[in-house]
């Protein structure tokens, strides 16, 4: 990848447009992760 330094106004948007993709999908995955954690601890406890 070229220094982001070198690159255009509209590379520098499609990055960050594809890392707000990736953002929004490593966030849903900690989500569902959260809520598996916080069913397997409920069920622990039963």
């Amino acid at each position: 990848m070229k220094a982001l330094d070198t690159l255009s106004r509209e590379d520098l948007l499609q990055i960050i447009e594809r890392q707000a993709k990736v953002i929004a999908r490593l966030e849903a995955r900690i989500t569902e992760l959260e809520r598996q954690v916080n069913k397997n601890s409920q069920n622990s406890h039963s």
